[in-house]
């Protein structure tokens, strides 16, 4: 029998490569991609249990109305790690994201201190923030869009949603690793061991997001990868 071999995925749909540089991936698809952080979480006036169990797990609506959004930069104030870098090592070191020359289980155990000790819960890796979500489909709305594709991690799964039925909904979407728009203007897409999700495409668009819904985190250049903290980068934070 003829081995089956899945066809090079369309890149305006899937997830960067994590063997290459994001921009060099994308490339003749989008001319700018922003590594949106996922934010840290904090309980308004509930107990953080509620997210330790699959029973008790919170729907996206209850996420959005009882938690507020610790901002990586509220990190390096709260745990003294004083770099994104060094956040985004400390959380790989604890999911095991990391071979043993780049985990930092210093950083991860600090992490892990000031956040239990502060009721700070840690943000989610491979899918899209639920606290971010209306937020990336509602920026969508501002753009004249009013569908999107939703897909699984190589895409080979696509369902076509409208918008504003997404944000209605108290759950989240499965099989959520990407988005994009209809003509694939926009893309949204997460990498299954990282905390951020990749926004694609052209700089007005993104600014504007940055701006009015205050998405955390920095532009990729031209060496940027996946595991960006694991090698020498500069970026400038919001």
């Amino acid at each position: 029998m003829q081995k089956k071999i899945l066809p090079v995925p369309h890149h305006y749909a899937v997830c960067a490569s994590d063997d290459m540089p994001i921009k060099t991936f994308y490339e003749h698809y989008y001319n700018y991609i922003y590594i949106c952080l996922h934010p840290f979480l904090k309980l308004r006036n509930a107990s953080n249990d509620i997210f330790l169990s699959p029973e008790k797990y919170p729907n996206k609506k209850s996420i959005i109305t009882k938690c507020k959004k610790i901002y990586w930069n509220d990190i390096i104030k709260y745990s003294g790690i004083d770099t994104w870098e060094k956040i985004d090592l400390a959380l790989r070191t604890i999911i095991g994201g990391l071979k043993l020359e780049f985990a930092r289980e210093d950083l991860a155990e600090t992490l892990l201190k000031k956040t239990e000790e502060n009721k700070i819960i840690l943000p989610n890796e491979g899918f899209v923030s639920e606290i971010l979500f209306d937020d990336m489909l509602k920026s969508l709305n501002d753009n004249g869009h009013k569908w999107v594709w939703i897909g699984d991690e190589f895409c080979t799964e696509r369902k076509l949603f409208y918008i504003d039925d997404l944000i209605e909904s108290t759950e989240m979407p499965p099989n959520l690793k990407v988005m994009f728009t209809y003509n694939h203007e926009i893309l949204f897409a997460t990498h299954w061991d990282s905390f951020f999700t990749l926004i694609c495409g052209e700089k007005d668009y993104i600014d504007k997001c940055i701006s009015k819904y205050h998405f955390e985190g920095f532009y990729c250049n031209d060496k940027t990868e996946i595991y960006w903290s694991c090698k020498k980068h500069e970026h400038k934070e919001k």
